[in-house]
């Protein structure tokens, strides 16, 4: 094999596992394998710096259906939302936003 092809496929493999990484897409995928029609009330709580890409994936997977949510996020870390609320807070040392986030998510569930 020529050094070319050989970079052609560690670049291919490389996109394909950053694709098989990807929050959104893990949510979007296990959301597209499962029948929810028949819910009306969901309620979607997380946590975690990926929280706001995933809550977004499950926003267009789910819509109306979910009823609230809350996701604590690293600060910056943030989605154009409806109907979850995202909760900014400390990241990697947790502060006391985080922790009220976390007692509004524990009431949530």
């Amino acid at each position: 094999m020529t050094n070319r092809l050989l970079r052609r496929h560690a670049s291919a493999i490389f996109r394909a596992a950053l694709q098989a990484a990807d929050p959104a897409a893990a949510v979007t995928r296990y959301f597209a394998r499962r029948r929810l029609s028949h819910f009306r009330n969901i309620y979607v709580v997380g946590a975690g710096k990926a929280g706001a890409s995933m809550a977004l994936a499950a926003e267009r997977a789910l819509g109306r259906r979910i009823t609230a949510g809350l996701i604590n996020v690293k600060d910056g870390h943030l989605a154009r939302l409806r109907r979850i609320e995202l909760n900014q807070c400390g990241h990697p040392v947790p502060d006391a936003r985080g922790e009220a986030g976390s007692e509004r998510i524990a009431a949530i569930a």
